[in-house]
């Protein structure tokens, strides 16, 4: 692929049987104004923007950059931008780095978080790019910006996805350094394979700062944990055949239930009962009782963390005559919100995960079970990792590899998602203990 930028003095030809062409590159200075001013682009979603100045070039090199506190400041010194007019450079040498990174061949791409829902603060934003643009007049580059808390969002890699290019560096403020207001630059640059750099060490040469990385690391995860404990019984009760087995769940929202279910206990012949399908908690207990009753064996899943759930489904049937164990995940918040993640952009479409509030809610009522409930055992369940089989998949398209679009979206829906850091700022309070 060739890195000829418009503006260089070359005569590139046309070779055909009938005759020979010339074409002459021409200068931004002289191209059509669609093709010199900053664009916004009509893009897939309403929860992220997509933008352009002169026509940034195709390039294997990319050089991805934050915007606000790393190419820009607020002129008036605060925190926050006041209008459309409040901006700086970051330091005057800012142009002069883009220009040259722009001379060596790279494409200019900005990345950019934005939290606000107004649609006036939204198109005051909008209206700054223009005028950041114009200082660049010989310099393209290529601006996406999430307004939501989806896919898009950093350090998730949906505009990266949108962007489509092999990166070789990205330079951002988020990095996890002490008083940084968060690590999201340096997360996505881990997340798409990108040299990460912060604006003092890119464009004061500073030496590398000290930083940590919050939230949930799958590398971390301990790999030597049994699937269940006490690990004494087996995991299908072996009781007294002339009971009946009812199997009681208890987790997090979309902490694996249903998954463990179909792997373990659908084939031993167990009936799922799951409000998430009979949707009140009334009709689960209904449906226990019935299956008790006619000696099927059940597999209930208790979405409300409340022991009176347990009890009044146990003492409703002679308590003699039933076999009850409950399974306990677990399964953390942090580990629940990646595997949401995962699942939620498995399509590699925008998705909104889970609301906190259904994580929140049970984590405030949540009441362990215990032997007084009437079980006969109660057993905790481990997240387990099962790393991947990715070679199927042929090329990691982010180190490079050749995969097509459907190979690079299996690719990113399987292993290399839970290798990412995927947890949005919103909801962080999910990586707390």
């Amino acid at each position: 692929m060739s890195n000829k930028r418009k503006g260089e003095d070359d005569i590139v030809t046309q070779k055909s049987t009938k005759q020979v062409k010339s074409f002459q590159a021409i200068h931004p200075l002289f191209l059509k104004p669609s093709d010199t001013e900053f664009t916004w682009i009509k893009t897939s979603s309403r929860t992220f923007l997509h933008g352009t100045h002169l026509s940034p070039p195709q390039s294997s090199k990319v050089a991805a950059f934050d915007l606000d506190g790393v190419l820009i400041k607020p002129k008036s010194g605060g925190t926050y931008p006041k209008g459309r007019n409040d901006w700086m450079w970051w330091r005057p040498l800012v142009k002069d780095k883009l220009s040259e990174l722009y001379e060596k061949g790279y494409t200019i791409a900005i990345f950019s978080n934005q939290g606000t829902t107004s649609q006036k603060t939204i198109d005051e934003w909008k209206n700054k790019i223009p005028l950041i643009a114009k200082e660049l007049p010989n310099t393209p580059f290529r601006i996406f910006a999430a307004q939501g808390y989806d896919w898009y969002r950093k350090p998730m890699p949906g505009m990266w996805l949108e962007f489509e290019k092999i990166n070789n560096v990205a330079i951002g403020d988020a990095a996890g350094r002490p008083g940084d207001h968060s690590d999201t630059d340096r997360k996505l640059a881990l997340n798409i394979g990108l040299s990460f750099f912060t604006p003092e060490e890119f464009f004061l040469d500073k030496p590398p700062t000290p930083y940590k990385l919050m939230g949930f690391d799958i590398k971390g995860w301990p790999t030597d944990q049994p699937l269940f404990v006490p690990t004494s019984t087996s995991l299908i009760p072996t009781g007294n055949p002339s009971l009946v087995e009812a199997v009681l769940f208890v987790g997090y929202p979309a902490s694996g239930k249903t998954t463990f279910y179909r792997r373990y206990f659908e084939p031993k012949g167990y009936k799922h009962i799951n409000q998430d399908i009979l949707k009140t908690r009334s009709k689960c207990v209904k449906a226990v009782e019935e299956c008790l009753k006619m000696g099927e064996p059940t597999y209930s899943q208790r979405l409300e963390p409340y022991i009176t759930t347990t009890t009044s489904t146990i003492e409703s049937v002679a308590s003699e005559s039933v076999n009850a164990t409950t399974l306990g995940t677990t399964t953390s918040k942090s580990v629940v919100q990646k595997g949401v993640t995962t699942t939620t952009t498995k399509t590699i479409k925008p998705a909104e995960p889970l609301p906190p509030l259904a994580f929140i809610s049970y984590r405030a009522n949540f009441e362990e079970p215990t032997l007084d409930e009437g079980f006969t055992e109660v057993k905790r369940i481990n997240f387990i990792y099962e790393d991947l089989d990715t070679s199927e998949l042929g090329d990691d398209p982010v180190s490079g590899g050749e995969s097509t679009s459907t190979d690079r979206s299996k690719f990113w829906t399987k292993k290399r998602l839970w290798q990412m850091w995927l947890e949005i700022d919103k909801l962080k309070w999910m990586s707390k203990s």
